[in-house]
Order: structure tokens, then C-alpha cells, then sequence
């Protein structure tokens, strides 16, 4: 590991200061279910409060998490200038359990980056103000998590490439770049060999051909884009009110060999602290920078959730770990209007596994808990809602088969994710793919008739032939009862004999949310429908002529083109508000 140059210890008094610190937060949440006065209200929308409402104990204890950043600046050489750190005098981080490791020879110098992000993973402050809104307490996702900030090359050189051990529950990255090497195969296979949920930024995208960024793109990694705030001057509704992920500022997919990215989206407009200044918050804006450590703290605490029991415990820690995180993540997440598998048409897109913008939505802490509470159920009879974590192998277990039972299927729609890991090799042969351990797994869904097997009904496939994850969202048909879920192996006889892949595998049978969203008709997030609207969905119907595979939102009515319908749909809603209108 690299030189530490700036630690963060909590003395013995500031560790009681800490504990009292804790239990006054925890009392408050029990005592103020709103949260209306708590900061970042982004983590509201994110369904980390009404998880905390239900959990206050869940705020990363017994977690270690990592964060690796970048310098802020670099010298006329193109060197970094090492100002990686967050700033620790600021008030929300001044009893966060910090320590940072960056092994270059320039004396440390701190990032507003790096201290905007650690504010929202693990910030904290009782007394928090700001002249727009007054009073509020601060509480980031994990606050009591232990962290290790490292600076990027450390990380790159001390970990990765000397394939050195991390010892870490969660590792959030916020940054990227276009091109992926060494250093990104690096990471896949660190993920591979640890098991360890990393989460990455996709990338700040100007139009739909903004490339997505690796990190975020990389195949083991989870990939968050940015879901804008709605377009309010009044910063209390901009903090709290979110809209769409629009290609405009989050950058979509396919990656360039054709994979889905991101996997799935967060609110990004959080408070966050100020650096260099103790006492001052501001808005960080609509980016993917910040998206990424919400969801990197949702994944902790289903870290710190499941660690509750040795089952569970025993499944995060092995090499395998991050498939369930990543996949109870992508299953409970909010399907935004717009959302459609790969591009623009009426079908569904078997051989696309999830939305170029979206992922599989909008992650959703409280869901996600649930999800996890499910319960592991191996193969066979199920419930409608659970999860497994297991092994697919040539000959009988090709295939496994999750059956069960749905009284009333009218309406419901079921959501399933099935991840697993690409694998790659060692540093000496520069963590090159070995295509050759990599599997090719199928989702389906069937509808069954119990007393007639031989008349079941395939519902619903998802076949990607390069993702490594696999994702269905679908309704139910009428006229059954029971249903199976089928992970199923491909191309099992060109396979060896001993060869195995674990993958995690989530479903939930659920109604789905209201259709009437505004968000289908103010197409602009400014609270009221009107012609602007109107000309942001000609832009896009333009944008959908010109290119079938660029993404665009204004599908009003559902039928895989934009056109005139939706415009006379939209023409319907005019003047309608949204609630926070003014």
C-alpha cells in the first residue's frame, strides 16, 4: 500500500462525541419520519430516508468502504498535482472515520471533487445552514462506515496492478474516462478476485453519442448515470424533485462493443459540502460524479444488512459477492417514464437486456432492502419475490428452474436480474479476458399450466450475447398461475465438463407505478406542460428520424415511434402542473 500522508483517526473522546453523535441522528429518525429537514434530500428520492425510517440502524456501521480519487488539477507536464483529498476541516466530515493513501512524493493538497463526494457518502453534521434554507441536518448515506480515500495512482499501482488486497465492502468511483485499458481490465478482474461491489460514474454526457465512461462501462462494475433535477429556481424543490436521466447530461449506451451502460440511475443534485470553507453547502448539480456514491451507499447498506446473517455474510464475501449486490440493486429500481429496452420500437428488445439512459432504473434503497429480505430460495419452488445465489454447469444443471405462484396475476408485472461476472487474467498477462471461462447466460419467463406441462407459454426472453447481465420487465398473462423463472446455460455441450458459473439471480412479482406521471408530458422538468414540451419532443422525434439507434424520449402512447399521436397526447395535457409548481 502506498505511503499514508494524512490520516483522520477518531480519539477516544471523539469517538464518544461520535456515539452520542449517533444515537441523537438515530432518535431523530425515528422522531422525524419526513425528513424534511435533512440534507442530501437527493437520498429521499434515492429511498434511502423512508429505508431509514423503517432502519435507523442502518447507517454503514461495521462497513469499509473506499473511494478513489483523482487530482483536482495536474502541472504544464501533465502530472498530477495530487490535490485528491476531501476536505476533513469541513464540518460535515470532521467525525467521519477518514484515512487517505495517495504514494506520491508532492505534499497533499485537497479537492472540492473529493469533498463533495465524501459529503454524500459519509458526511454528517447536526447543525447544518444555508441562507436558501435555512436549518437542516446533514447526514450522508453511510456516516458511520470506516473509509479510505486513495488517491488514484496509488490505487492503480498498489492495488490493482500489484493485485494487492483490498480490504473494503464497497468502492465507489466518480470519475472516468473514455478509453479502457489495462488499468480498466485491472479492475474488472480486482472485482472478479474479491468479489467486491464497485460502483463507477458512467459519464456526463452532451448528446446521445457522448461515449459512457470506464470505469462505470467496465463489465463487472456498476455503471450509474444521473437523474436530473427538475427545472425549478428554487433551490429546496431542485434539491428534492428529480425528473428524467436525459442523454443531454448523462452520457447512454451501447458501450462501443455494443453492451448495456449504465446499469441503472440516481438522483446526482445533491447538497454538498464546500471545500475550504467549514460552514458553507452548496448544489453539487446534475452529475454522474455524484449519482455514483448514492448508489455506492445504497449498496452498503445491503452490505451491512446482509452481513446480519452468516448465510448471507458468507455469499458478499466470495468471489461472487458483488453479482448479488449488483443484481438486488438493478431488480428493486424505479422504472422512469421512457424507460424501453435497447432502442426505440414496439418489441421487446430480447437480445438488449436493459434502457441505454436508464439501466434498469432508478435505484431504490427501500425495494432493494426488501428485495435482500426476500430471502435466498434455491431452485424449485419459490415464492414471487426472492432471490439465489448459484451455479450453472454443463449437463443437468444447465438449467435451473424457479416455479411459483401468482392468485392474481391482472396487472402485475414481474422484474428479474440475473448477473455474473466476465473473467480475466493475472497482471503478467496484462488482465487480458479469457473468453474461455466466460459463460453466455438466458433469462426467461414461462407461464405454465400445471396440469398440462406440455402447454406452457415462453413469455418473455432476455438473450444479450455480449452483456453479462440479463433483465426482464414484463407483465404476466392472464389465464395462469404459475410461472418459472429459467436461467438456462448456453451452448452447454461445446462447454468442458467441469465448467461452472456462479451468478446471482433476483425476481419480484409487483404492480407496477401510475402510468399518469407528468414526467411523460413535461418533457422539460419546468413543472407545467405547455409548447415547449411540444418542441422538446419534436427535437427528439427529429433525433429518432435521423438515427433508429439514437435514444429519445416522447413515446407517449407506448408503440415504439414518436409521431404525431403522442404530440396530439401531449397537446392533451396542456397547463398540467406538477405539485411543487409555483
Amino acid at each position: 500500500m502506498g505511503r499514508i500522508l494524512a490520516k483522520h483517526r477518531i480519539s477516544g473522546f471523539l469517538a464518544g462525541l461520535l456515539v452520542l453523535t449517533g444515537v441523537f441522528f438515530g432518535e431523530t429518525l425515528k422522531a422525524a419520519a419526513s425528513f424534511s429537514s435533512m440534507q442530501p434530500q437527493a437520498l429521499g428520492r434515492a429511498g434511502v430516508h423512508a429505508l431509514w425510517d423503517q432502519h435507523p440502524e442502518l447507517t454503514g456501521e461495521g462497513l469499509n468502504v473506499s473511494v478513489v480519487a483523482r487530482s483536482f488539477n495536474y502541472t504544464s507536464q501533465g502530472l498530477p498535482a495530487n490535490d485528491y483529498l476531501p476536505d476533513l476541516q469541513h464540518n460535515s466530515l470532521t467525525l467521519a472515520a477518514i484515512q487517505t493513501t495517495d504514494g506520491q512524493t508532492a505534499e497533499p493538497g485537497v479537492s472540492p471533487h473529493a469533498t463533495n463526494v465524501c459529503s454524500i457518502l459519509m458526511g454528517r453534521d447536526g447543525a447544518g445552514y444555508h441562507e436558501s434554507l435555512g436549518e437542516f441536518q446533514y447526514q450522508g448515506v453511510l456516516p458511520d462506515a470506516q473509509t479510505l480515500v486513495y488517491g488514484y495512482e496509488a490505487f492503480m499501482w498498489d492495488v490493482v496492478f500489484a493485485e494487492g488486497d483490498l480490504d473494503a465492502d464497497v468502492l465507489s468511483i466518480n470519475w472516468g474516462w473514455t478509453q479502457p485499458g489495462k488499468w480498466s481490465r485491472g479492475l474488472d478482474a480486482l472485482i472478479d478476485r474479491e468479489g467486491l461491489a464497485v460502483v463507477g460514474s458512467i459519464g456526463n454526457g452532451s448528446d446521445t453519442d457522448s461515449p459512457t465512461l470506464y470505469p462505470g462501462a467496465c463489465d463487472n462494475v456498476i455503471g450509474v448515470g444521473v437523474v436530473d433535477a427538475v427545472s425549478s429556481d428554487q433551490m429546496e424543490t431542485a434539491l428534492s424533485t428529480f425528473g428524467l436521466a436525459l442523454p443531454e447530461h448523462s452520457s447512454c449506451g451501447p458501450t462501443e462493443d455494443q453492451r448495456c451502460k449504465p446499469d441503472l440511475v440516481a438522483p446526482g443534485n445533491c447538497l454538498v459540502a464546500v471545500a475550504g470553507e467549514p460552514n458553507q453547502y452548496e448544489m453539487s448539480g446534475n452529475w454522474s460524479s455524484y449519482a455514483a456514491p448514492v448508489v455506492a451507499g445504497v449498496a452498503g447498506l445491503l452490505v451491512q444488512a446482509g452481513q446480519q446473517d452468516p448465510n448471507t455474510e458468507a455469499i458478499l464475501a466470495s468471489s461472487s459477492g458483488n453479482c448479488l449486490v449488483k443484481s438486488l440493486l438493478m431488480n428493486s429500481a424505479t422504472k422512469l417514464p421512457y424507460w424501453h429496452k435497447g432502442a426505440l420500437t414496439a418489441d421487446d428488445d430480447a437480445d438488449v437486456p436493459l434502457d441505454y439512459a436508464q439501466g434498469a432504473g432508478m435505484v431504490n434503497a427501500e425495494r432493494a432492502y426488501e428485495q435482500l429480505m426476500a430471502g435466498q430460495q434455491t431452485a424449485g419452488v419459490v415464492a414471487s419475490s426472492g432471490w439465489d445465489f448459484n451455479t450453472v454447469s454443463p449437463g443437468e444443471t444447465a438449467v435451473r428452474i424457479y416455479q411459483f405462484e401468482v392468485s392474481d396475476p391482472c396487472d402485475q408485472k414481474l422484474t428479474a436480474t440475473l448477473n455474473w461476472n466476465r473473467h480475466y487474467s493475472e497482471a503478467a498477462d496484462n488482465f487480458n479476458r479469457i473468453e474461455e471461462l466466460d459463460a453466455d447466460l438466458r433469462l426467461e419467463l414461462w407461464a405454465v399450466d400445471p396440469n398440462n406441462v406440455l402447454e406452457a407459454v415462453r413469455v418473455a426472453v432476455s438473450d444479450s450475447a455480449v452483456d453479462n447481465v440479463e433483465h426482464l420487465y414484463t407483465d404476466l398473462p392472464e389465464g395462469y398461475t404459475v410461472y418459472e423463472v429459467q436461467v438456462i446455460l448456453n451452448d452447454s455441450d461445446l462447454l468442458a465438463e467441469d465448467f461452472a458459473e456462479a451468478y446471482a439471480l433476483t425476481w419480484d412479482v409487483r404492480k407496477p407505478q401510475l402510468q399518469d406521471d407528468i414526467l411523460w408530458y413535461d418533457l422539460n422538468t419546468d413543472g407545467v406542460v405547455n409548447t415547449m414540451d411540444s418542441q422538446v419532443m419534436l427535437n427528439y422525434w427529429n433525433a429518432s428520424l435521423e438515427s433508429s439507434a439514437a435514444y429519445a424520449i416522447g413515446d407517449v402512447n407506448n408503440d415504439g415511434v414518436i409521431n404525431e399521436q403522442d404530440l396530439r397526447i401531449l397537446a392533451s395535457k396542456a397547463n398540467m402542473q406538477a405539485e411543487w409548481y409555483q
